[in-house]
């Protein structure tokens, strides 16, 4: 029997994967995720499935999405919001035993949780402020401050290993001019 189109186990997640990379980097992050599940691991889409879905997201998104208020920015981010301390170091699992972060503790721990809590995306911020457009026309921005516990770990073991350099945080030279000229830089891979 020939495999045909994606399962409609991964097809949400290779959708949000597809909008923010390629179809190589979301092929390699699927398999990150999956390494340690033979049974997913073996129905996840080939390279072609996954260029050929990522254009028929850019067709199907032509004209673009866009959130025209805040309440449907939050609606997005509520699940995702991250708003205290112990849920940033615990989330909704018990599988870590402290309540705070102890950097001794958590070169020994953190590596031995699940990839998925490592690597969730977390919301800490959503905001909202008007902008001057072409032809001095007001527009409203939305703006996300987002994270995983993984990037946040990323960027104290570089500010740690450098203190004495006077550099806050180092990538790996992954980052892009988004269409709002910010700068998004990448800490994560």
């Amino acid at each position: 029997m020939k495999k045909r189109g994606i399962h409609g186990a991964f097809i949400q997640e290779i959708c949000d994967i597809l909008l923010g990379c390629g179809p190589k980097k979301c092929r390699k992050v699927l398999q990150n995720r999956y390494a340690e599940v033979p049974k997913l691991s073996a129905l996840l889409p080939g390279p072609g499935q996954l260029k050929n879905h990522k254009s028929h997201l850019k067709s199907a998104l032509a004209g673009g999405w866009e959130i025209k208020n805040i309440a449907k920015l939050l609606e997005w981010a509520f699940p995702r919001l991250c708003s205290s301390r112990a849920e940033f170091f615990l989330g909704g699992d018990t599988h870590i035993d402290c309540w705070d972060f102890d950097a001794a503790q958590d070169a020994g721990v953190f590596y031995t949780v699940p990839s998925h809590f490592r690597n969730e995306l977390m919301v800490l911020e959503c905001f909202e402020h008007d902008v001057q457009v072409e032809g001095g026309k007001k527009a409203t921005c939305f703006r996300l401050v987002i994270t995983s516990r993984q990037i946040f770990r990323n960027v104290l073991y570089a500010h740690n290993g450098q203190k004495d350099d006077g550099v806050i945080g180092v990538t790996d030279g992954t980052y892009r001019i988004h269409f709002g000229v910010w700068t998004l830089v990448d800490f994560g891979t």
